[in-house]
């Protein structure tokens, strides 16, 4: 077992970057099937979701808002500094932010993309 030292991860170049350059993340260690992560980003992001189990969200920075499918509708959660969100196994999900913001996550499962604006069928 061994502490992680986030800030000495940060200081290394990211593990994946998008294209544009507007999304920027981390990667310091695995948990069970999922990971954990830091991510730097601006915009919106792809639908997401974690089929096997839940994921925990921490808000390090600036302002994001977080469009989670719940029995096929979207809700809103905003996120400010300081706040973590739970989102359960197998939702699908998808972060937006108007300018650049910071989160550290933990995922317990395998992660799935969609791109699009429609949310995917199923969710």
């Amino acid at each position: 077992m061994r502490a992680l030292d986030l800030v000495e991860t940060l200081k290394s170049p990211p593990d994946w970057t998008s294209d544009d350059g507007k999304s920027q993340f981390w990667i310091p260690s695995p948990f069970n099937e999922g990971q954990l992560w830091i991510g730097h980003f601006k915009g919106t992001g792809p639908w997401t979701r974690h089929t096997g189990g839940d994921a925990l969200m921490h808000q390090l920075s600036g302002r994001a808002e977080i469009t989670l499918l719940v029995n096929g509708a979207p809700q809103v959660a905003t996120m400010i500094p300081g706040q973590v969100l739970r989102v359960p196994g197998g939702t699908w999900y998808r972060v937006h932010t108007a300018d650049w913001a910071a989160q550290y996550g933990v995922t317990t499962a395998k992660t799935e993309h969609a791109e699009g604006e429609e949310p995917p069928a199923g969710g």
